[in-house]
């Protein structure tokens, strides 16, 4: 859990975006058609077309801005980088600000580096059930596949213009322990995520963006390298 923790804040990089964001206030989010006026069943419907929009996006690729607030240090660490997404089996996320590193999954495998040591390491979800679960709730909220989430979060549609998902752990599951809520803001043609925000447990926030965003485009060979090239 704690890798899953690690990849959710910085590629989820301390742990699925402009400069000097600040964590959302769910009651402040914008609404022009409140989501209150949706049946569970018109939010369910909402949700699953939603997922095959998301579907149609078979490579994304942009930047990021992460904020992430420490409460205890009355601190806010702002993390700058770019990803790309190739469905269905791979995922690249490299931080190059404050430091570098990056994280790449590939089906069932996962490589970390980071400039420190320069080293690669890796990992074998399959090997891992703790893993396998958080990485499946990563793919959730990163790739739309929300259906895998219901089994361990209560889903609410907040807004529908612009449409704003949150999830909050059931209570007495793992995940309760760890993330207080999640709330996932999605881009207008909901093709993809506009920004994520991760309450955790502890009282700290973390608030990724997503910026220059592209749509089924060829991502460049070099950018699934690990380590990447020019680090």
């Amino acid at each position: 859990m704690k890798c899953f923790l690690s990849l959710m804040a910085v590629c989820l990089a301390a742990s699925l975006l402009d400069t000097g964001v600040r964590a959302a206030d769910p009651a402040s989010t914008p609404a022009t058609r409140p989501a209150a006026a949706l049946t569970p069943e018109q939010s369910a419907d909402l949700l699953k077309g939603v997922r095959a929009k998301m579907e149609t996006a078979k490579t994304v690729q942009g930047e990021f801005v992460q904020e992430k607030n420490l409460s205890m240090l009355k601190h806010t660490l702002i993390i700058k980088g770019h990803f790309a997404v190739e469905r269905p089996r791979r995922l690249v996320w490299h931080v190059v600000e404050p430091v570098k590193y990056s994280i790449r999954v590939e089906n069932e495998d996962v490589q970390f580096w980071d400039e420190d040591t320069n080293r690669v390491d890796s990992i074998h979800i399959g090997a891992n059930h703790s893993f396998r679960a958080a990485f499946e709730q990563f793919q959730g909220w990163f790739l739309g596949n929300y259906a895998t989430l219901e089994q361990s979060y209560d889903v609410t549609v907040q807004s529908v213009e612009p449409l704003v998902v949150s999830f909050q752990p059931k209570a007495g599951s793992p995940m309760a322990q760890m993330i207080k809520r999640v709330e996932v803001t999605f881009q207008a043609d909901h093709l993809y995520l506009a920004s994520l925000v991760i309450q955790e447990g502890g009282g700290d926030t973390t608030t990724i963006r997503f910026d220059n965003i592209q749509i089924n485009k060829p991502v460049p060979d070099r950018a699934w390298e690990i380590p990447p090239q020019g680090k």
